[in-house]
């Protein structure tokens, strides 16, 4: 018997009524209510999308990108058919006589996730809907999600989800009822542009010019609300829009009165002569929205499983969309993620002053990226358990040039950190039915900073040697870096790490004294300073007297998170690694 094709859909979408299809596995797709998705069917195809792709140099939107990719799959011979340009921010679930295949974009902005039961393959961008034959806890995610705040590779919480990673595509076909996964794009970078300084200026001002003239065409017009901090990246991303004559734009800005980022944020608005708009947030703005039903719907659908939901822009896309004042069909487009993507995270593994690279690759992540808990850091046991994921996401670690460290890292990044946490915030933008664009990671721009020489990528040297010499609205006079910076040895990083640590070592319970006050007067800092205000969840005493050894707030939301939904407690996380240990040892 032919297995059937079922969409049941939410909202516009509807039913699609049943397929024959020779592929041995029936495909259920259940999208999420929170997105719109557009259906292309003829004859034995079908096809599923979310989003805005630039396909074989067309670019569609919606329903005109499901008619394009559904004209490409029929005419297609290919059995594997992919686009290797894809590019955009878009979710595709495509079904031929052949083959089920799930694409996800080169950034993982729109998540995809999958379950098997038998001969049913059940698929959507929300894992709530999925069915699960296994719902029990996979006990690595847990220690990642615990200590990180994201789970890696192409895992869940749960044991019976799997996710689709950045640049990915995963098919189902007649041959084989295992999926085979493949990856249209990676993040890998060679360093390898031979490019003078002004060269390579040159090559990224195209690329942004390429990128934003893009964007711009595929909004149609609409209004922009640009979330400018006063960081590099949104005063580059609003001077970009300023440049090529987009005038249907706000400026958004949000936290704590009198903040820093706002009054910087306040005046670049004035200087391009944008209108401005800030929310203000205060410790009863902020017990108020984590008591309503609203931000709880959010967090569950902006998990997924996999991360802790990004809540920080959550009240001012609130106020967006309460002020009439903003178009309810406005584009959202924040300055995700120029800061890394431009080398601003290499100092974390390069840099003497962050890391004693002697100590190992996987030190320096668990330093960096699994430090929730301090705690919870030092533990063997949680180590080696981050450690086995470090390895199926990068490899086993050989080689210690600069170049395959860094390689290394950011490719890790990109596909971990960046696509699960960073990018995911743009559900806070959905949950209100704001469209959204990501224009600092368009595959021109990921595919020039692919080349740039390592030393060039330190401290962001070149990009902050575009901004301040491209400034054509005098945005950037006050962020030129100092000279170039040369590449460090390892031998000498080892070296002025080693003796530091040598003549400390001497003195633990000093310097464990030490560590302590410093993180105490880093909470109280946290507490006083951040220009969000989120530590006002908690009470001033609470957050500097109780789980002493947090990092920051997020750890006291992630720690809440995981109870509250996941029935996860700190005090077990030691007890999920220890069970995976007894797991891997038995194999």
């Amino acid at each position: 018997m032919a297995p059937l094709f079922v969409h049941r859909g939410a909202g516009e979408i509807g039913v699609v009524g049943a397929v024959k299809h020779s592929v041995m596995t029936t495909l259920s797709f259940i999208p999420s209510v929170m997105r719109s998705w557009h259906v292309a069917q003829q004859g034995g195809n079908a096809v599923h999308v979310t989003g805005w792709a630039l396909v074989e140099g067309r670019l569609a939107c919606d329903k005109a990108l499901a008619d394009l990719l559904l004209t490409k799959v029929s005419k297609s011979d290919d059995s594997e058919w992919i686009p290797l340009d894809l590019d955009g921010n878009f979710a595709m679930v495509l079904q031929t006589l052949e083959r089920i295949v799930l694409i996800a974009d080169p950034i993982r902005s729109i998540p995809l996730f999958f379950s098997k039961n038998g001969e049913i393959l059940y698929v959507s961008d929300d894992a709530r809907n999925l069915e699960m034959v296994d719902r029990s806890l996979d006990n690595q995610s847990v220690v990642e999600f615990s200590t990180a705040g994201y789970v890696t590779g192409p895992h869940n919480i749960y044991m019976g989800v799997s996710g689709l990673r950045a640049g990915e595509w995963v098919q189902w076909s007649t041959e084989s009822r295992q999926p085979l996964s493949r990856r249209y794009f990676s993040y890998a970078c060679t360093f390898d542009s031979p490019l003078s300084i002004d060269e390579l200026c040159d090559e990224f001002d195209q690329a942004l010019v390429t990128t934003f003239t893009r964007l711009i065409e595929s909004i149609g017009g609409r209004q922009i609300v640009i979330p400018l901090s006063g960081g590099l990246d949104s005063r580059l991303v609003v001077a970009m829009f300023k440049r090529l004559g987009y005038d249907n734009l706000i400026c958004l800005s949000y936290g704590v009165p009198g903040n820093p980022d706002s009054m910087k944020s306040r005046a670049v608005a004035e200087l391009l002569g944008y209108p401005w708009k800030f929310v203000e947030y205060s410790p009863e703005l902020w017990r108020s929205t984590f008591k309503g039903d609203g931000i709880d719907r959010y967090m569950k659908f902006a998990s997924n499983g996999v991360s802790m939901p990004f809540t920080g822009d959550w009240p001012a896309v609130k106020a967006l969309y309460d002020d009439s004042a903003i178009a309810s069909d406005a584009v959202i487009v924040p300055g995700h993620t120029g800061d890394f993507i431009s080398g601003g995270h290499l100092k974390y593994l390069l840099d003497p002053k962050f890391f004693d690279l002697s100590a190992g690759f996987d030190s320096a992540m668990i330093k960096k990226h699994y430090s929730l808990w301090y705690d919870l850091a030092s533990e063997p046991v949680i180590k080696a358990v981050v450690g086995r994921r470090l390895v199926e996401a990068v490899g086993y670690f050989e080689s210690a040039s600069d170049e395959d460290l860094s390689r290394k890292y950011e490719y890790w990044e990109w596909q971990e950190r960046q696509s699960k946490y960073i990018i995911n915030s743009v559900r806070s933008y959905e949950s209100f039915g704001f469209s959204w664009r990501l224009p600092l990671w368009s595959r021109e721009i990921m595919d020039f900073w692919r080349r740039v020489p390592i030393d060039l990528k330190m401290e962001q040297y070149l990009y902050r040697e575009y901004l301040s010499s491209s400034d054509h609205y005098s945005l950037f006079q006050s962020d030129a870096p100092a000279t170039a910076r040369n590449g460090l040895l390892v031998e000498q990083r080892a070296s002025f790490r080693g003796r530091v640590k040598e003549r400390l070592t001497k003195f633990r319970f000093g310097l464990k004294l030490v560590m302590a006050v410093t993180r105490f007067q880093s909470h109280v800092k946290g507490y006083k300073r951040d220009p969000l205000g989120m530590a006002f969840l908690y009470s001033f005493p609470r957050f500097l007297f109780r789980d002493v050894t947090k990092r920051n707030v997020l750890s006291l939301m992630v720690q809440d998170f995981l109870h509250r939904e996941y029935g996860v407690r700190r005090s077990s996380v030691r007890a999920f690694a220890e069970a995976e240990q007894v797991q891997e040892s038995s194999q």
